[in-house]
């Protein structure tokens, strides 16, 4: 079944027959199987956007999926990409991977001239960063989301990031940044008070924008 992403829908389950009421009912030691009817357009609805399903991938399992530094990307999950951009006609952005999670608070930036910053047990590099351009020079017009490093404290550490997003020549292929993720599940001694919290995050921010990140370019965490 091929379903338009982008018009308003309404859409029902017809019958679900799993396990063992199918095998009970058919005698049937297939497998499940399910039948769904998609209704007549809806007016009024706003349609859903066709980059509207997108992938949330830890920083410690992307290059899996995209191709590791140094490697050809994975043409394989480019097809996936291709195959969900392929479902709504005409020119439109393609998915959306989001790059970050509770891994990005544990990852920093690193180069010949700066260690891994206290706290950092991953080390993300300027060839890491390329792998990433080079999967999105032949996914099909896909966005990355990058997900940055708050709890570490240093807004120096995270300008880093943002300059080599830019040496990697990845601002083209990125839709937003986020500074920090879930920061209510740092450990007890690094919770910060609201003020304290804003503080760091305005800081950030300004050491982004110091480093070259585009303008409108923030999102929440």
């Amino acid at each position: 079944m091929r379903v338009p992403a982008t018009t308003g829908l309404r859409a029902a389950v017809s019958s679900v027959a799993l396990g063992a009421a199918l095998s009970a009912s058919s005698g049937s030691t297939g497998p499940p199987s399910l039948n769904v009817s998609v209704g007549t357009f809806v007016p009024g609805l706003s349609p859903v956007a066709p980059n509207f399903v997108g992938f949330s991938l830890e920083i410690y399992s992307v290059e899996a999926l995209i191709g590791r530094a140094g490697d050809p990307p994975q043409q394989s999950y480019a097809q996936l990409l291709r195959n969900l951009h392929a479902l709504s006609g005409g020119a439109h952005a393609g998915p959306v991977i989001r790059v970050g999670g509770d891994s990005a608070e544990q990852t920093c930036f690193v180069d010949s001239e700066h260690p891994p910053a206290p706290g950092c047990t991953r080390n993300l590099t300027l060839a890491d960063l390329g792998a990433y351009r080079r999967f999105a020079e032949i996914a099909p017009n896909i966005s990355y989301v990058i997900d940055t490093n708050l709890q570490q404290g240093s807004p120096a550490v995270g300008a880093r990031h943002i300059a080599a997003l830019g040496q990697a020549g990845l601002w083209p292929h990125v839709s937003a940044v986020e500074i920090g993720n879930e920061c209510d599940h740092w450990p007890a001694a690094q919770q910060l008070s609201f003020a304290a919290y804003e503080s760091r995050f305005g800081a950030f921010a300004a050491a982004y924008a110091a480093a070259g990140m585009p303008a409108r370019m923030l999102q929440g965490a």
